[in-house]
């Protein structure tokens, strides 16, 4: 899956000032960090997000890395305003504990875990109802008495009911 990441900041310095001019009151920019190409090793670029055209800040020229893109970024500007955040190729908020960047820099989505209801769904036994309602493999499926709790907010619910003394030990 492919993700950018955004941020705001106000008053450019330095590469994205080559005039030097400043502002009194400079305003808003919001900066998307993106990645171009398909293939390992991937490249890193910052472009303007607020615009319909959506200018690339070539001043600051490519990373290796997102991170290093984001930190070239934050020495642009004066403030950065806000904290970054994920988002999808879309422009849709993407929850960043439900996803996970392997070493090679791809992103993908991570399952949420839950806690099972009694019952098993399905033939093979592999699929449950969770105390949330919803239908998931095995996979998925967390304990109640286990130290770990799951990423569902619902079924967390239903993890924090059992008390401390009953839950499994850690090996």
């Amino acid at each position: 899956m492919r993700v950018t990441f955004r941020a705001q900041f106000r008053g450019p310095k330095a590469l994205l000032n080559p005039s030097g001019f400043n502002w009194p009151n400079p305003p808003v920019q919001t900066v998307e960090v993106f990645r171009r190409g398909s293939k390992p090793p991937f490249r890193w670029y910052a472009r303007e997000a607020d615009s319909r055209y959506r200018t690339e800040l070539t001043a600051l020229g490519k990373a290796p890395t997102h991170g290093t893109m984001k930190d070239a970024v934050a020495e642009a500007f004066n403030e950065q305003l806000s904290k970054w955040a994920m988002f999808d190729l879309d422009g849709k908020p993407l929850n960043e504990a439900l996803i996970q960047e392997d070493p090679d820099g791809n992103f993908r989505k991570n399952l949420p875990t839950h806690v099972a209801a009694l019952s098993q769904v399905g033939m093979t036994g592999n699929e449950y109802r969770t105390a949330c309602n919803v239908v998931v493999g095995a996979a998925q499926i967390r304990s109640k008495r286990g130290q770990q709790a799951p990423d569902c907010l619902e079924c967390r619910k239903a993890w924090e009911q059992v008390k401390e003394e009953l839950r499994l030990k850690q090996a």
